[in-house]
């Protein structure tokens, strides 16, 4: 996959999830084309979801202690994540 990456002219993008994004936008527009017969489709973006929503929650908690200088809750959301992060890993 990363060599057919490469041929279409994706390294331009510095990181592997850029090029990856742009590979697949051109692969669903060439399935959506042969299957319509259509060349008018154009996908805007991708994204990608992961299972850590609870991450984003708990940062956005941490920035609002941080906006408000309180460097006593942002010490204390920091060790429930680093906790929590360590307790879900799937390497251990």
């Amino acid at each position: 996959m990363k060599a057919d990456i490469y041929q279409n002219s994706f390294e331009y993008y510095e990181t592997p999830g850029y090029q990856l994004k742009f590979w697949l936008i051109k692969i669903f527009e060439d399935q959506l084309k042969e299957i319509s017969g259509k060349d008018y489709f154009r996908i805007a973006d991708i994204n990608f979801a992961y299972h850590n929503s609870w991450l984003i929650d708990e940062l956005r908690t941490r920035g609002a202690h941080i906006k408000t200088q309180d460097w006593a809750m942002v010490n204390e959301k920091n060790k429930e994540i680093t906790e929590r992060i360590h307790s879900t890993r799937e390497d251990d």
